[in-house]
């Protein structure tokens, strides 16, 4: 599946909001949520069992360095047919630190999803990372036996942060600490993790990394990141103009706050002496394929320093839920989006154009009908205009052609 073993396994955790401890966050948990360590001093449970969960994990590791996979790492394989990996995000994040962890795994890394809790309300997420989603997760669970696969989940968050504090040696070789949501600048724990390693005197060789859809502005955390090596804060995007509306589910937040915020983060950090580097993570679905010229013309003209035409720009798929990805789409709409992409000024974009596959049509045609009725309903329950989405009033023609 990969050209090089995914480092994972090897080097990471991630922790999430059900307590799940698994080595990274794409990769499919399957039976029950994970134990916490009972202390028999204190009479109560005081932490995941993070070491325990990292070092059961050899038969993982052994097919792993075979080239075999589970089922469990399938997203990686979908995304590796277009867009980037997460197992290329370890890679390049990782690299540097790699000694002999193959033979030898080490906690370089721990992956947080700290709990549901969200300010939006993206077309391709859920309650499972939305609070903002509720609602319309109930309305859609309805319809014709939750066709659309959303569950209606409420808050859940797991206080696994604080119990950190009991266990210094899971923390001590960490070099990346990646936080997300939810949204990461949105958490109830967002201060307790920084603390945590500050405490364990750790901070100053961790290099803090957020996945946010920057929009919030949060002074506190801006004073904690003063004790760590590096922070960066990869800014997610999925569209412009109205675009960017529709698919974040909130008519208020457009690119145009993402510009503010972030420069307002850039100044602000100035006077403690230290610098945020911001990247950016493009997502491509069926809605915005039209859309990857202007989301990359829009980081451009933002000049923050991200390397539009280097490895890390190359966009993420949205491969779940399956309805969503690009190639539930008619060829002649894909053709046309490639056809722009290929003008593109941008080497990201063309290199992305070229990785663009179809599906046959009796795989396609089931997943695209329940596209476009997922389009009509979201757009019911939330009252905006599905025309937003390029040549959709097309799309709806052969949608009842079928």
């Amino acid at each position: 599946m990969l050209d090089k073993p995914c480092l994972a396994p090897f080097t990471s955790i991630n922790l999430d909001s059900t307590g799940q401890v698994v080595p990274c966050c794409v990769y499919k948990m399957k039976g029950n949520v994970d134990h916490k360590v009972w202390d028999n001093n204190l009479n109560k449970s005081v932490g995941i069992n993070i070491k325990k969960k990292f070092n059961s994990w050899d038969k993982l590791r052994k097919n792993i360095l075979k080239n075999k996979y589970p089922s469990n790492c399938n997203i990686c394989k979908l995304r590796s047919q277009s867009g980037k990996t997460r197992a290329d995000d370890f890679r390049k994040n990782l690299e540097p630190f790699i000694d002999d962890e193959f033979n030898n795994p080490k906690i370089l890394m721990m992956d947080l999803d700290l709990s549901n809790k969200c300010n939006l309300k993206c077309l391709h997420c859920s309650s499972s990372n939305s609070t903002a989603w509720i609602k319309d997760s109930k309305k859609l669970f309805k319809i014709d036996n939750n066709k659309f696969d959303k569950q209606p989940i409420k808050h859940r968050s797991v206080n696994n942060i604080k119990d950190l504090y009991n266990f210094p040696e899971i923390t001590k070789d960490l070099k990346i600490v990646e936080i997300k949501g939810g949204e990461p600048l949105y958490q109830d724990q967002r201060y307790d993790i920084l603390e945590v390693l500050i405490d364990h005197d750790v901070s100053k060789n961790i290099t803090l990394k957020y996945i946010t859809n920057m929009t919030v502005k949060d002074e506190k955390l801006l004073k904690l990141w003063c004790y760590f090596k590096k922070i960066k804060l990869h800014v997610s995007i999925e569209g412009t103009d109205k675009l960017y509306n529709f698919i974040r589910g909130d008519k208020i937040t457009n690119v145009n706050m993402l510009e503010k915020n972030i420069l307002w983060y850039r100044e602000k950090i100035k006077k403690y002496n230290k610098k945020i580097y911001v990247n950016w993570s493009v997502t491509v679905m069926a809605c915005n394929i039209f859309d990857v010229e202007n989301i990359f013309n829009f980081i451009k003209k933002l000049n923050v320093g991200y390397n539009i035409n280097g490895i890390g720009s190359t966009p993420t798929l949205v491969v779940n839920p399956d309805y969503l990805d690009y190639r539930v789409l008619p060829r002649w709409y894909i053709d046309k989006a490639r056809k722009q992409m290929k003008k593109s000024l941008h080497k990201s974009v063309i290199n992305f154009e070229k990785k663009l596959t179809y599906w046959k049509d009796e795989e396609r045609i089931p997943k695209f009908k329940l596209y476009i009725e997922y389009i009509e309903n979201i757009s019911l329950i939330r009252n905006i205009n599905p025309n937003t989405i390029p040549f959709w009033k097309e799309l709806k023609n052969e949608y009842l052609a079928y």
